[in-house]
């Protein structure tokens, strides 16, 4: 039984059927006897609904104070409290309470554990609602512990609010002038009136946090997924790439943030792989290296992103080697679809590059020693073209190793066959 108001009607049928049965055993139950089993019966059926009642509400995740009353409320009916053995209502009792207060502490655990999160998210958008429930729910709570928790959470709350409403003043000063904007801060801080001290404190901290996090950003080579999360123009074109994956969009969302990484950091080459991309690519690649197949597989995979990214695809490529979602095979094969003329050749690249040294060497018979020096020459006219450009030489050093990679998949042994290979 889960409903009470069932109640009233099962207890007026057990008496009834208890006294259908007394008058039906011609005596042999006395009346007495009749009211001890109407008694008992109603006092079972009450009690299997309040257990019923009460094991179902607890084991609800979404337990609160406001059940918990609920409960208490429906235990102190009369229909519960006539019928319900004291010691068992006592219990029942005993058994809400114990479940309310460690729900209540696991909701302050659940909360604090959470809190990290709910701060990165809060410095991404301004949206402090779900921090606020959390403090206004400590703020119910009287042990002392809590109330420390809740002055913790409270100064974390303003400080991400800090960080977001800088990140979007702060968003556009370039590398070369934080610590001009950074002084200019303390300056305000220094002439604040005191009602202002806390906020502007909290601002001149919150941008020290942003430069930092940014600077860190650009240094490893993330500074794209950073301003996706930080710049509303580059999110937004983000987003509309993402519902609507285009070249036309691509092209919007690079550019722009192109152009923004530029502003911010000069001389930085600008980054634009998307999280997303990366990991369609990374699971293609791995597929190849696990199986030694599914080489058509990452072939369309690469193809499909060279013609969606455009003339960004040659950094983006560089990017997923830099990141070693790619190796140097796999590196050249990627550039490969840059050009129609070329890309035919990436899938038996891309199949060599899943391959051991041993592997390759017995395929066709073609050793890599006795090709390495074709591959080199074949280069030779490049490199010379190449020779002020930084990085370079690595670049054609990749593409060397995978033209002499490719012919032993291909049982190609001559010099004319790297030649004709390289151009």
């Amino acid at each position: 039984v889960t409903d009470p108001a069932s109640l009233p009607g099962l207890l007026r049928m057990s008496d009834a059927g208890i006294a259908s049965f007394v008058k039906s055993s011609e005596g042999r139950v006395s009346g007495e006897e009749g009211v001890k089993l109407a008694q008992n019966s109603r006092q079972q059926i009450v009690e299997a609904t309040a257990e019923s009642l009460v094991t179902q509400a607890i084991k609800n995740p979404s337990f609160n104070t406001g059940m918990a009353a609920q409960l208490e409320k429906q235990l102190n009916d009369p229909i519960f409290t006539d019928n319900l053995d004291p010691k068992k209502r006592a219990q029942l009792l005993g058994v809400i309470a114990g479940a309310h207060g460690t729900q209540e502490v696991a909701e302050s655990q659940i909360f604090k554990s959470r809190l990290p999160d709910m701060l990165e998210q809060a410095k991404l958008t301004g949206d402090t609602r779900q921090i606020d429930a959390g403090i206004q729910m400590l703020q119910e709570k009287t042990p002392e512990e809590t109330i420390v928790a809740k002055q913790e959470a409270a100064d974390k709350r303003n400080e991400a609010l800090a960080f977001y409403t800088v990140s979007h003043d702060a968003g556009a000063v370039p590398r070369d002038q934080e610590a001009a904007y950074l002084a200019q801060r303390q300056t305000d801080l220094r002439f604040a009136m005191p009602e202002n001290v806390g906020a502007a404190t909290a601002a001149h901290k919150a941008a020290q946090q942003f430069f930092a996090e940014r600077d860190k950003a650009f240094v490893s080579g993330n500074q794209a997924s950073f301003l996706i999360a930080h710049n509303e123009t580059v999110n937004a074109y983000k987003q509309t790439f993402d519902q609507n994956p285009t070249a036309a969009n691509f092209d919007r969302y690079a550019s722009y943030s192109s152009a923004l990484q530029r502003h911010l950091y000069p001389g930085v080459a600008p980054r634009v792989l998307t999280p997303e991309m990366t990991s369609g690519i990374a699971t293609a690649m791995h597929a190849i290296n696990e199986s030694g197949t599914g080489a058509a597989v990452a072939a369309k995979t690469l193809s499909d992103a060279a013609n969606l990214t455009g003339h960004f695809w040659p950094g983006i490529s560089r990017e997923l080697l830099e990141k070693k979602v790619i190796n140097g095979d796999q590196f050249t094969a990627a550039l490969l679809f840059s050009d129609p003329r070329a890309a035919s050749l990436a899938p038996a690249l891309l199949s060599a590059s899943a391959m051991t040294a041993r592997q390759r060497a017995e395929l066709h018979g073609v050793p890599e020693q006795k090709i390495e020096p074709f591959a080199a020459k074949a280069f030779d006219g490049f490199n010379k073209t190449l020779a002020n450009i930084p990085e370079a030489a690595e670049v054609m050093s990749a593409h060397a190793t995978a033209l002499t990679h490719l012919m032993q998949v291909q049982g190609l042994s001559t010099q004319a066959d790297a030649t004709a290979l390289a151009k």
